[in-house]
């Protein structure tokens, strides 16, 4: 048991790390169903730990939060309205430059009635814990940066987008029985999160068909 386990996590890590040519197939298909074939072990023994009810945290990035700031319209995202809305570090700090630089006004309001939504959470209690909005919706802050060291060699710490992946990455892991989400409409973080194997989506205005909590979980 212990050398199959091995071996399927010699292989996830080389699926990470985008290095398995040796057992790429010839279309997306067979590479996705030979994936889910290798990891079926690791399934197995997680499979107590994924209730029917599984938690969904929901995680925008810079414009999903331009766009809306309000948790409350991301449940269309999931198709519920029970979730955790968790704020990265990155996008933090994106949303405040925006909000200094006054060359395009229209975008640096944008960002400062998204930081005054943000800020306005910290009145209900701890955000570093989690304060509960609208009785079903949880809103967190992550206060510290993704240990890029320790995350795919081909994420880049300067690059922004990455940090942002890297930040995912490190809350999945810490919830594994958690389904986390990428909300966000900018395509090149989109082929990112596919990449790093994160589900996504676009943010609630652009959203053509929810992801259904069951269909996501499995």
């Amino acid at each position: 048991m212990q050398g199959e386990l091995d071996t399927v996590n010699k292989y996830v890590l080389s699926a990470i790390e985008l290095r398995t040519d040796w057992a790429t197939g010839a279309t997306i298909a067979e590479n996705h169903a030979y994936f889910l074939k290798q990891i079926n072990l690791f399934r197995q023994f997680l499979q107590p730990a994924a209730a029917d009810d599984a938690e969904f945290i929901l995680i925008p990035d810079t414009n999903a939060l331009l766009k809306s700031a309000e948790p409350s319209q991301y449940g269309d995202v999931i198709d519920d309205a029970r979730f955790k809305f968790v704020i990265v570090p990155t996008v933090l700090a994106e949303l405040d430059g925006l909000k200094r630089n006054r060359a395009n006004q229209p975008l640096g309001e944008k960002a400062e009635k998204a930081i005054r939504i943000i800020k306005g959470f910290r009145a209900q209690g701890s955000v570093l814990e989690g304060v509960t909005v609208n009785k079903t919706i949880k809103v967190q802050m992550v206060p510290t940066e993704p240990r890029m060291k320790e995350l795919p060699s081909w994420l880049d710490a300067e690059n922004k987008d990455d940090r942002i992946i890297g930040s995912i990455l490190e809350i999945q892991c810490g919830q594994f029985s958690a389904v986390v989400v990428l909300v966000t409409d900018d395509i090149n973080l989109q082929n990112k999160a596919e990449m790093a194997f994160l589900p996504w989506s676009e943010p609630p205005e652009f959203v053509t068909k929810v992801v259904s909590l069951t269909a996501a979980a499995k």
